[in-house]
């Protein structure tokens, strides 16, 4: 159930609402906290690898809300990041990427 719903967030809102629900789950037995922890990683990796920087840039607020919850690994969402920005360099840098992206990290910080 809970991979089915993660597999449904979609979006940085999207995403922001499976972490607001999970986490009133979280913390009635450990074993659950472990299943809720992978199943928003995964989302939160699907969501944020597949988005535009500008996306992420105008998402922000609701990233640094699920990158603040426990149980996310900002290591492991970094990553992510570090993927979408990738993906925007094989379109060109320039001036306006590199903006774009301090302004996502900023964001976040």
């Amino acid at each position: 159930l809970l991979d089915t719903c993660a597999r449904r967030a979609t979006g940085l809102e999207g995403l922001l609402v499976l972490a607001r629900g999970l986490s009133s789950l979280r913390g009635e037995a450990a074993v659950l906290d472990a299943v809720i922890d992978r199943a928003l990683m995964e989302a939160a990796h699907r969501v944020v690898s597949c988005l535009s920087l500008r996306q992420l840039q105008l998402g922000a607020p609701a990233l640094g809300e699920v990158w603040n919850r426990p149980g996310v690994d900002g290591e492991l969402l970094s990553v992510s990041l570090r993927e979408a920005l990738a993906a925007s360099l094989d379109a060109g840098f320039d001036v306006g990427v590199a903006a774009t992206f301090a302004g996502v990290v900023e964001a976040l910080a």
